[in-house]
This record gives structure tokens, sequence and C-alpha cells, in this order.
């Protein structure tokens, strides 16, 4: 998941690449980290999106696209949802924490 950020990668994907159906790869990999390919995925993506903010220019929507998400609403309501700040909030933010 982590080298295929910016790709959709579905559930019958993902279990095509463990050998397994979407079904059984759920529940074993619910059961090793403790949380859904969903939610794991989200995560990652938000992890570099936030590391794409604080350390690059790309614009709002470059890094949208480039952590996966093929819609900037969606990314900024996501992001929004799971930090409590919007992506221009959250790089304003941690750049004036640098100066």
């Amino acid at each position: 998941m982590r080298a295929h950020l910016d790709e959709a990668l579905t559930l019958d994907e993902l279990a095509r690449l463990a050998s397994t159906s979407k079904f059984h790869f759920v529940r074993i990999f619910e059961e090793v980290s403790g949380t859904s390919p969903h939610h794991f995925l989200t995560c990652l993506r938000l992890e570099r999106a936030k590391d794409l903010l604080l350390n690059s220019d790309y614009s709002i929507t470059d890094v949208c696209l480039e952590v996966g998400y093929s819609s900037h609403g969606t990314f900024s309501r996501t992001f929004a949802f799971s930090v409590g700040i919007s992506p221009t909030e959250f790089r304003s933010s941690g750049r004036n924490a640098a100066l």
C-alpha cells in the first residue's frame, strides 16, 4: 500500500495480491493490524499528505493527486475530518511553527 498511494487500490486487488478472498483478506488484515484495509490506506495517504504539505511547494490539488485522491473536495473533507483542520490551514500552521 505504501508504494502505491497514488493508485486506486481496491479491496479486490489487494485480496488478489494476497491470493485470498476479499472477505478472508479483510478478516486477517484487521486481526493483524487492528484496523480495516480502507482505514489503514486512508491513514497512510493522510500521513504522506501532511509531509508533502509541510515539506514541498506542491499545490493542494497536486498533493491530493499524489496521495491517490481524484477529487479535491473528497481529499479536503477527509483531511479536515481526520486532522481537524483543512489542508491549507495545516500547511500554514506548520510553516508558521517553523518560523
